[in-house]
Formats: C-alpha cells, structure tokens, sequence
C-alpha cells in the first residue's frame, strides 16, 4: 500500500475507528459492577478481553507515525507549525472537555451527593482542585479519564525535538526500548517513539494483505502464549504492538480498497472518532453499570452480552448527542473535536 494517497490514510482511519470501539469496550466491563462473579470466571473475561490491551497503544503508534510522516526535515519552523497546529486539534479541545467535566463533576456533588473529589471539599467549591484536575485529580487522569490519552500526546508532541533525535538513532532507540521492555512505565511514549520512527523513515506498510490477514491470528495467539508463560519485569508489548500495526493496516486496506464512498467517509469523519471517544468518559460508568443490573455477570455468557450491549449504547449515544450538537452549533463542535471535519488528519 503505497503512502501518501487517500487508501493507507483511510485504512488508518479504520483502525482508529476500530481501536475505539476497543477504547469504549475497555470502559463497558459489566464485571467492575458485580460481586457475584467467581475467581474464575473474571480471569476468563480478562483473557477474552486481553486484545483490548493494545489499542492506546496503537493509538499512540499511529499518533507518532503521522505527527512526522509529512515531515523531510524537522527544523524551528516546521516545530512551530506542528506545534501552533495541535493548539487546535489538542489543547483547545482538551481544555474544554476537561472544563465540561469539572462543572458536571462539581454539580453532581454539591447537589445529587456525589464524591467531587479535589473539586467539591467541605462543601465548598475548590478552584485549585480544579485547575489541579486538568492534570491529575489523584487517580493519575484528568477530570475526563479518557483523556489522559490526549494529555500525553501533548507532552509527547511538545517533546517531539527529543523524539526527533531519539528516533533517527537506532542505538537510542533501542535503548529506550530496552527501557520499556524491562517494565519500567514510559507512560505510552515508548509507542509514540515506534510511531515517530516509523514516520520518519516513511513507512509505507506495503506488505500483502492476505499474507497479513492469515499472520494476523499467529501473533495473537503468540501474544497470549507469552501472557502465559509471564516472565517477571519483562514487557513484550512494545514489540507486539509494532508487529501488530504493521499487519493491522494492510489488512484494513482490504474493506477501503473497494469503495470510495467507504474511503471518503473514513477521511473525512474522523471528528466523529474523536467525539465519541472523549465523551462517553462521561457516562460509561452509568451504563455499565445499568447493563450489569439487568444482565447478571454470573456467568460469561452475562458479562460478555452485558459488555457487549453496554458499548453498543455507549457508542449509540455519543452519536446522537454529536448529532443534536452539531445541528444546534456545528462551531461547538468543530471547537470540541479540534477542527478535524475539515480536512482529512494526514494533511495537518
């Protein structure tokens, strides 16, 4: 899959798209809300659910590989441009939900006896648990858990000169990797540097999509095998996830290779992604935890049928609030998703 057209950017719009699902299937466990589960049964659904493992990770991947992809040679001026960029699509966007979080976080407390954490003490409105909490509110999220995602991205992009230089030696590289692979916590930038590394030397995922597509289920399955045999202090992660996204694309390459219309869509809605993916933090608890009282999760069949209607409605609904807010104020939402309606990301 040649790089740089609109099928390899499409197919990696699919996999975000699918990553999400992954995302929001994280925040939908209906086991998390019950107590009546045996030992058992929740280290099964933690295996059935150990896939899901790999899609921040991936996301970060693909955030790295195209914040550099367009980029033949990384100076000031091209920092400064990516850099005043991601005020738009990033910071703003962040700030604002953060803030959206924080008031809903605050009213729930002083009024329905919610825990408001940093934000609600003594009865009292805090601005500094406020301020605190577009950092960390002391679980290490932000007001809006999922977007701590977003938060280290930033930090990354701001830290993109060192990337830069860490990505095009391999000798650092691997080191930083070694780092990684030894279990100490880089906070996903390990990822974001296989991403960037990958961008930098334009990787153009021209591999054969079936040959992936029958890789595919070998390196999940080998995955599981190393889940099993669990060395202590050793984390594979990293180099499965490059192994991963490398078969990943080409392999969503054969849904988007065949219509255009699919193509079009999947450049130019990735507003939509993003939309979804912030603010069903919001509510996901509520849901789940619907889901898990009208399905018992005392049996697999019950927890996988819960989570599995506890991300359809979570999903469902993001969908239509982003529709009810974009026809009353498409400028709130082109503020809240950073601009992404209108251009397709790999031309930002």
């Amino acid at each position: 899959m040649p790089i740089n057209n609109a099928q390899t950017f499409a197919a990696i719009n699919l996999v975000k798209t699918i990553l999400l699902i992954g995302v929001v299937a994280i925040h939908s466990n209906t086991l998390n809300f019950t107590h009546s589960a045996t030992e058992s049964l929740i280290e099964i659904s933690d295996l059935i659910r150990y896939p899901l493992s790999f899609c921040v990770p991936l996301f970060f991947i693909i955030s790295g590989f195209l914040f550099f992809l367009n980029v033949d040679r990384f100076n000031s001026v091209v920092y400064r441009k990516k850099i005043k960029s991601r005020i738009v699509t990033l910071l703003i966007p962040y700030l604002l939900w953060n803030t959206a979080a924080g008031i809903i976080r605050f009213l729930k407390a002083k009024y329905l006896g919610y825990d408001g954490g940093e934000i609600y003490v003594n009865g009292e409105f805090s601005l500094i648990g406020l301020l605190c909490g577009y950092w960390d509110t002391g679980n290490t999220y932000p007001m809006l858990v999922p977007l701590w995602f977003i938060r280290n991205l930033i930090i990354f992009q701001i830290l993109s000169p060192i990337f830069y230089f860490i990505a095009r030696n391999k000798y650092l590289t691997l080191a930083v990797l070694l780092i990684s692979v030894c279990d100490i916590d880089l906070y996903g930038g390990e990822f974001f540097l296989l991403g960037c590394v990958m961008g930098i030397n334009k990787y153009n995922f021209n591999l054969n999509r079936l040959y992936c597509l029958a890789l595919f289920p070998v390196v999940i399955i080998a995955s599981y095998g190393i889940l099993f045999i669990n060395i202590p202090t050793v984390n594979f992660q990293p180099i499965l996830c490059y192994v991963l996204i490398i078969l990943i694309i080409p392999i969503a390459g054969l849904p988007v290779n065949k219509s255009h219309n699919i193509r079009n869509a999947l450049n130019h809605n990735s507003h939509i992604i993003f939309f979804i993916y912030v603010i069903h933090g919001m509510y996901s608890n509520l849901i789940t935890r619907f889901c898990a009282s009208i399905i018992p999760a005392n049996a697999l069949i019950g927890i996988l049928s819960g989570s599995l209607i506890s991300v359809i409605l979570n999903i469902s609904l993001s969908y239509v609030i982003f529709l009810l807010l974009n026809r009353i104020s498409p400028r709130l939402i082109k503020l809240l998703t950073g601009s992404r309606s209108s251009t397709p990301n790999y031309l930002r």
